[in-house]
């Protein structure tokens, strides 16, 4: 949804007066990009800001139409919604902020930097994965990060700088 918004001028601007008539400040949408990671963060963050305005306009009646840009289809439920939201705080948590820019600079981290970076994401994913405020597919999204975060940690082991670095 924020996809097709975000090209194209007539829903960006169509979107900005919802905006003012929902008395919401008016933003631009943000495209989620792969090579940026945290660009979906970013997109949840503000499509949260934007509920109101963005299902006004999932649901302007021209957008439901065969012709033209047929936006009911992209339209979320309420649950989703939920689950956006609840998901939404563990995505901009400001330690995988960090930790991504961290790891994204051209100068790269230092091993010993990565294993300490590794350790404070295991342990902020796990108490993400044992909250019980948190709906069970967040909770499972979790333990899905972590295993992955598991499985690149588990390749330090194979490395003889590791134990360097370590030591």
């Amino acid at each position: 949804l924020t996809k097709r918004i975000y090209h194209s001028p007539e829903l960006t601007q169509e979107l900005a007066e919802l905006c003012e008539k929902e008395k919401i400040k008016p933003l631009r949408v943000v495209r989620s990009v792969p090579t940026r990671w945290n660009s979906v963060a970013a997109e949840s963050k503000r499509a949260i800001e934007l509920r109101v305005a963005i299902e006004a306009l999932v649901n302007v009646g021209r957008h439901g139409r065969t012709r033209g840009t047929r936006l009911k289809r992209y339209k979320l439920s309420k649950e989703q919604w939920e689950l956006l939201t609840q998901l939404q705080p563990v995505l901009t948590a400001s330690i995988f902020v960090k930790a991504t820019e961290r790891m994204s600079v051209s100068g790269r981290p230092l091993l010993y930097q990565t294993i300490l970076l590794f350790d404070i994401l295991e342990k902020k994913l796990k108490q993400f994965c044992e909250s019980p405020k948190l709906h069970p597919l967040v909770r499972y999204g979790c333990t899905l990060g972590r295993d992955v975060l598991n499985k690149y940690y588990e390749k330090t082991d194979d490395s003889i700088m590791y134990r360097l670095a370590i030591s």
